[in-house]
């Protein structure tokens, strides 16, 4: 998958700058005017071999677990030769703001990938063609499809992202 440069303007909502501020590295979903974007937070030198021409791949994956279906996204961005830049997310689709961000993603061209640094200035933004439409509202309806089979006592997505982190490698 190749990428193109978009800078885009403007600042964090202050509940997220706040959530990232406190973590080296991450990645979340975040809807925007532009539509749903990847907001990452890394290490400035982290940043700098991302401008220009770098391969990426994002993946989208569905688990189902007792108390919850999970979808977890990963971005991974090959920029040295000897080494990668990975970050991941995951959807809880049964909250609302989050399964509408990752719904979003099923009609949009593009991904807009935003990155701040750890002083949580803007440093580079980044279009790259999303070719994944079509399993992207797969997912999303999968995914409801088996929440709605558990009931709210069942469901425990906390649970459910622990059990995913310990069984996968980024």
């Amino acid at each position: 998958m190749s990428e193109r440069e978009n800078q885009p303007s403007g600042k964090l909502p202050q509940d997220l700058a706040f959530f990232l501020k406190s973590r080296d590295y991450a990645c979340v979903m975040q809807q925007t005017k532009l539509g749903t974007a990847f907001i990452f937070k890394a290490p400035y030198y982290e940043l700098t071999d991302l401008s220009g021409m770098v391969g990426v791949a994002v993946n989208h994956e569905l688990y189902n677990t007792p108390s919850a279906p999970v979808i977890r996204s990963t971005i991974i961005w090959f920029d040295r030769p000897d080494s990668q830049l990975a970050f991941e997310t995951f959807t809880n689709i049964r909250s609302v703001s989050q399964s509408a961000e990752f719904e979003a993603l099923a009609s949009q061209e593009d991904y807009l990938c935003v990155f701040y640094d750890e002083t949580m200035q803007l440093k580079l933004a980044k279009r790259i063609r999303n070719h994944q439409q079509e399993q992207l509202g797969a997912i999303a309806k999968a995914a409801k499809a088996l929440s709605d089979q558990l009931t709210d006592d069942q469901y425990d997505f906390d649970q459910a992202k622990v059990v995913v982190v310990g069984h996968t490698v980024l």
